[in-house]
């Protein structure tokens, strides 16, 4: 079960601000509905809503954890005024995990091997 604490934590801190960036492309601020669905079957999948957006990669925040390396697919929904909402897709792991205190949440950072693509 996610959110059991395994995987790697760590708790948000002032200490995150002065990093080095990591960072390959820009990111934007985009508050979007997002699911992981892991490769392996035996886990479910984890929905929530992205923070940040990149070509290659997302932050998003969600009820429970995921364990950092951990394998699936990142769909995003962009939702949209038209007729229906757009939804791209990237496989990825799981990069870094944030336990977000005392929000309860987690920070989950999602990190595609290339960009995402369009879904049908």
């Amino acid at each position: 079960m996610y959110g059991s604490g395994r995987g790697k934590l760590r708790g948000r801190s002032s200490a995150h601000m002065h990093e080095t960036e990591r960072r390959k492309s820009r990111r934007f601020p985009l508050k979007q509905p997002a699911c992981v669905h892991p490769l392996q079957a035996e886990n479910e999948k984890l929905c929530g809503v992205t923070q940040n957006v990149s070509k290659d990669g997302v932050l998003m925040l969600a009820e429970k954890m995921l364990p950092v390396g951990l394998r699936g697919e990142l769909v995003l929904v962009l939702e949209s005024r038209l007729e229906r909402s757009i939804r791209l897709s990237g496989i990825g792991e799981v990069a870094r995990v944030d336990e977000l205190v005392p929000e309860g949440k987690y920070a989950i950072a999602f990190r595609c091997d290339q960009a995402f693509s369009l879904m049908d």
